[in-house]
């Protein structure tokens, strides 16, 4: 038979040892002032304190001051037994960013002082595919709203406008643009988008080639994602990204590689790592554009050929009255000189 041992055998630093070996994060709180009194190495790394730093915060201290009326709230509910998990806190850290974690608590009471022991679990990676996951569904829906816009037979500037405007709401970005591949393939004009000065839509034209991101994607004919123009060397930073301090930005080709309409980008003033995800809604817009752009183009050729066969007939009717008229004045003429008349009209 196994021999037991009490718990008081215990040594402070068995203790101590076995709490700092957990993987989940654990801090002691005072239930009154709400200051931390320890922390484990689990928590002291998601956060990224010292053990000295963490006695000096409270429980306002680790999480968003938009989130405390919530956290507070919750940390009453579990010091009075009536809450003992929650789920999906958000947790500020050190340098001010932050993560999500699953809170378990319980109330202690040591040497007759009470504190509430906290148990965190850092939920970031799940949390992020939970956003992931959102965002590919916001997205889908969005593209199929703006299809629905297609089969309507939309206008294009009006489709135009409404795909930069649900292009920069989706993604979160402050600037989108479709640009348009001049005749003679030398220049891009900003034909729609937003975020940009007032007055440059219509008006700016950039550069094709290596002078511009748009210019560099119809040259790569492939989508091109910036992290940081600061440092981007592959193309130059063209003016009007710089006049609008742009800092990230995706880009793709409008219509077939061969003979583009243009390109459709998303750009941003912050560092940001798009996604394959963000790479194929932006693209599938893209693909949406084309097909009203080449309904449009089938539209004007079709009331070109309509506008030439009106013409033709038009023609053909002249023709015919004038003929009508000769043939009466022939037979005006035969009538006169007594002979029969040679036409019936």
């Amino acid at each position: 038979m196994d021999k037991k041992y009490p718990m008081a055998e215990l040594k402070e630093q068995d203790i101590r040892s076995l709490i700092d070996n957990l993987s989940d994060g654990i801090l002691l709180a005072d239930v009154e002032t709400k200051k931390l009194l320890f922390g484990n190495r689990a928590i002291l790394e998601m956060l990224g304190y010292t053990s000295e730093e963490i006695r000096g915060l409270s429980v306002r201290d680790i999480h968003p001051k938009e989130s405390l009326p919530m956290v507070l709230g919750v940390f009453k509910r579990q010091v009075d037994k009536r809450e003992r998990i929650i789920f999906d806190i958000p947790v500020k850290r050190k340098n001010n960013e932050i993560f999500y974690a699953d809170i378990s608590s319980l109330p202690i009471t040591l040497s007759g002082k009470e504190y509430l022991a906290g148990v965190f679990r850092d939920i970031s990676r799940r949390k992020k595919l939970e956003i992931e996951l959102l965002q590919r569904l916001k997205q889908q829906d969005a593209v199929v709203k703006l299809g629905q816009a297609v089969l309507s037979g939309i206008a294009l500037d009006l489709f135009m406008n409404e795909a930069v405007r649900v292009l920069a709401s989706v993604l979160g970005v402050e600037y989108t643009k479709i640009l348009e591949l001049s005749p003679e393939g030398d220049y891009l004009l900003l034909r729609a988008g937003v975020g940009w000065k007032e007055g440059l839509v219509g008006v700016v034209q950039l550069k094709a080639g290596r002078d511009s991101q748009a210019g560099y994607t119809l040259m790569t004919k492939e989508p091109v994602i910036v992290e940081d123009l600061r440092t981007e060397k592959r193309f130059s930073m063209p003016s009007l990204l710089v006049e609008h301090n742009v800092i990230s930005g995706l880009s793709v080709i409008i219509g077939e590689i061969k003979k583009p309409f243009g390109v459709l980008g998303a750009h941003t003033g912050y560092k940001r790592i798009f996604t394959r995800d963000d790479v194929n809604f932006v693209q599938a817009i893209a693909n949406l554009l084309a097909i009203v752009i080449e309904r449009v183009k089938i539209d004007k050729e079709t009331q070109l050929r309509y506008e030439q066969i009106e013409k033709f007939n038009r023609v053909m009717l002249g023709r015919e009255e004038k003929l009508i008229e000769l043939k009466e004045e022939v037979n005006t003429l035969l009538k006169f000189n007594g002979k029969p008349e040679k036409y019936k009209v």
